[in-house]
């Protein structure tokens, strides 16, 4: 009927071409099926059209709400947390040091004073600062008290107590002062890091000769740590907190395996931002033990934890190699990460407890011995200019004992023999006047040799009766030529000038 045929025709508006055909085919007559599919196309065609003619929806942009209390999150987080404490600290020193010349609670308003007499106040400020215990502040101190001052007006003024002409009055009391405390000796020497020596070097790897089949989680976690650090160049504790498993990239080169780094961090030379500078060091591990010991250790780190250094399930009982995990779901403070190399030195028993940071001077003194350019090795230890490598080319403590032996003419006794002595007294006999040979002989053979011996003189080895004869021989030598030259003058009145 038309009734239900007009039913078909609405319910039909959304299927498919085919299905309409083949339902026009079951209508009974031609007409009402013509009708029918004519209706049907154009249905369809309508609601194409439509859809043509509708706009295309565009992709909506994601922005972020940030607030101003967050911005300004941003802003401080940007300054290292170190930087921000000593100039928190500093601040609070010259503000309290105000107080004190003020004679009252409220002190200077650092915001609106003048530049004059913010001048004479830093000035009185470098003469006068004293610590706790009353004595003065050092120049290292001195210093990053200025450096300190300058950040925090720099953030509410605009004034540079560096180099601003107010403030030069200020900046000669302050170069005053230091000067005046280095002629009187009161400033101490600069304590440099020395690399590890030859001994320990070996104490180490002795320590380490276990690493491949050691079930020690601390003993793999302080190798792994030092292979790190050592190959690059990492300062204290300043990365190794940050570092997580994805930061240790595994690839090959010319059929070898290599371990670097994969990411650029922030560190003391390279603080990123608008106008730090990027550095990513180009320090590889190569070697198949190291690699193999360091895939171990991950393996056996915590699945759920990121952090490369972990804290062991246990410090005093070895794992089985069958034990998936080893550590737990917990990483290595900073502290315990920037004193890694002190229980290292206790762990291993070397000579002295070294710090982290000699283990980046053994690396850098390392490549420098091998006649790495300098160029090079700064592509690893991230220095800015190759003139800062020069502070690690000075003599170590090792070399200083050498060099006091030379000045001491202290001789190793392997080398002590008849022919070192016998040119040692020849030299010191010619050097004698001529005027007074036969003293000069008996004195300078004397001296030579007593020096010479003194490192043996308590030594009761066989070599030091050997020294001793030789000592005699040469003594007996000196006797018969001052008994010649008694001779001779006896004969003459008158010395001749050739005696």
């Amino acid at each position: 009927s038309s009734t239900s045929t007009q039913s078909m025709r609405t319910s039909m508006i959304d299927v498919s071409f085919p299905k309409a055909l083949y339902f026009s085919l079951t209508c009974t007559r031609a007409s009402e099926s013509t009708l029918f599919l004519l209706d049907v196309h154009s249905c369809l065609f309508c609601k194409l059209m439509d859809k043509e003619n509708e706009p295309i929806p565009k992709a909506k942009r994601k922005f972020g709400a940030s607030s101003t209390e967050e911005q300004q999150k941003l802003i401080e987080d940007a300054v290292p947390k170190n930087t921000k404490s000593a100039t928190e600290y500093w601040l609070r020193m010259f503000q309290d040091f105000c107080k004190f010349k003020a004679g009252d609670e409220e002190g200077v308003d650092l915001c609106t004073v003048n530049q004059d007499e913010l001048s004479s106040l830093l000035a009185s400020f470098y003469a006068d600062a004293k610590t706790k215990k009353g004595t003065p502040f050092s120049k290292n101190s001195l210093l990053a008290a200025r450096g300190a001052l300058q950040r925090h007006f720099s953030s509410i003024r605009t004034i540079n107590i560096f180099s601003d002409k107010e403030f030069a009055r200020a900046n000669k009391v302050l170069d005053g002062v230091l000067k005046a405390r280095k002629k009187a000796g009161e400033e101490p020497a600069v304590k440099h890091k020395d690399p590890i020596t030859d001994n320990d070097w070996m104490k180490l790897n002795e320590y380490f000769g276990d690493i491949a089949e050691t079930t020690d989680a601390v003993k793999l976690t302080y190798y792994v740590w030092f292979q790190i650090s050592i190959h690059f160049c990492l300062r204290g504790g300043e990365i190794q907190c940050k570092l997580t498993k994805k930061d240790l990239q595994f690839s090959t080169f010319d059929g070898k395996e290599l371990l670097r780094l994969s990411t650029s961090f922030c560190s003391k030379n390279h603080q990123g931002g608008l106008t730090g500078s990027e550095f990513s060091t180009a320090g590889v591990i190569t070697n198949a033990t190291q690699i193999a010991a360091i895939k171990r250790y991950i393996s056996k780190l915590h699945p759920d934890e990121d952090r490369l250094f972990q804290r062991a399930l246990s410090v005093s009982t070895s794992f089985s190699n069958d034990n998936p995990c080893w550590f737990m779901r917990s990483p290595l403070s900073h502290n315990l990460l920037a004193g890694m190399m002190k229980r290292l030195s206790v762990a291993a028993e070397l000579s002295i407890q070294y710090t982290n940071h000699s283990v980046r001077a053994t690396s850098i003194t390392n490549m420098k011995s091998s006649g790495v350019d300098d160029r090079r090795i700064c592509a690893v230890s991230g220095h800015k200019s190759v003139q800062s490598l020069e502070a690690y080319e000075r003599p170590t403590t090792k070399d200083a004992c050498t060099l006091a032996d030379a000045i001491d003419r202290v001789t190793p006794e392997s080398e002590v023999t008849a022919g070192s002595l016998a040119a040692a007294s020849a030299a010191c006999v010619r050097t004698a006047g001529a005027s007074n040979t036969a003293m000069a002989a008996d004195s300078a053979v004397s001296n030579v040799h007593t020096s010479a011996m003194a490192p043996y003189l308590n030594s009761a080895s066989s070599t030091f009766t050997g020294n001793s004869i030789i000592f005699n021989i040469h003594h007996d030598r000196a006797d018969e030529a001052r008994k010649k030259l008694k001779r001779r003058r006896s004969s003459h009145a008158v010395p001749h000038h050739s005696d």
